[in-house]
């Protein structure tokens, strides 16, 4: 059986969709656990540099024709909210506590 490029590019955008999506229910785990057993900063940076790929995955799979664009799209969302909770909570936690 032969595919044309149309259908390998239809075929990678729902891959890339749900690889974004993916990720960011990883990550969120990660996130809830950094919480619940107060684990270090560091792994907040960690987080946060992984929100970028899946934003780039998702995007991708989001402008690409085809039929399946949920996952992307969800995938982005989540990616966003991450991006935004760490930057909220960084910026309470610099105004709560300015001085060392």
């Amino acid at each position: 059986m032969r595919t044309t490029r149309s259908e390998m590019w239809r075929e990678a955008a729902s891959w890339l969709g749900i690889a974004s999506f993916g990720l960011a229910v990883v990550l969120l785990a990660a996130l809830n656990l950094l919480i619940w057993f107060d684990l270090s900063f560091s792994l907040v940076e960690t987080i946060g540099n992984g929100t970028i790929p899946g934003v780039g995955l998702g995007a991708i799979g989001g402008i690409i024709k085809q039929r399946h664009r949920k996952w992307a799209w969800w995938g982005v969302g989540l990616h966003l909210f991450i991006g935004l909770f760490l930057l909220t909570s960084l910026f309470l936690a610099l105004w709560i506590n300015p001085r060392p």
